[in-house]
């Protein structure tokens, strides 16, 4: 159906582009089996879903930290917070309480990595694509005194 004569001497314009089901080509019309990568992925406990977590931080049980202005914080102050019921992280440059999202992340105390410092490249090699602005729009408590 597909097949095409190969003649030296002829040019046929009206085949240009019909492929050619002969043996030797039939191996790129083969699907291509791609294995999937498994990534790490902690399972959150019920109740702790992202879906969860936007609406504990929409309702008015939501623990707020009221800091007004917002802090300028130093290198020192952020070491200080570094432990799974006190843990900050800057994220380009603005400093983030994520103690109330580690249960939440669906990646598990993975975050934790970020604790105390800044995880700005850690996010982005792993989340690129997550908007965590919004995410943790009400854990932003200040920003990062770079020196």
């Amino acid at each position: 159906m597909y097949e095409k004569d190969v003649d030296s001497n002829a040019s046929s314009s009206s085949n240009q582009g019909v492929p050619n089901k002969s043996k030797e080509s039939s191996s790129c019309l083969q699907p291509l089996s791609i294995k999937s990568q498994s990534s790490y992925q902690a399972h959150v406990a019920p109740g702790y879903s992202t879906l969860d977590w936007e609406q504990l931080k929409r309702s008015s049980s939501f623990p707020r930290r009221v800091i007004s202005p917002y802090l300028c914080i130093t290198q020192e102050e952020l070491k200080k917070h570094c432990h799974l019921n006190d843990a900050w992280m800057v994220l380009n440059g603005k400093v983030y309480d994520i103690t109330p999202y580690i249960s939440f992340h669906p990646g598990g105390n993975e975050i934790m990595k970020g604790a105390g410092k800044d995880g700005t490249k850690l996010l982005m090699s792993i989340h690129p694509w997550v908007n965590y602005e919004y995410l943790l729009d009400v854990c932003w408590i200040g920003f990062f005194r770079y020196k």
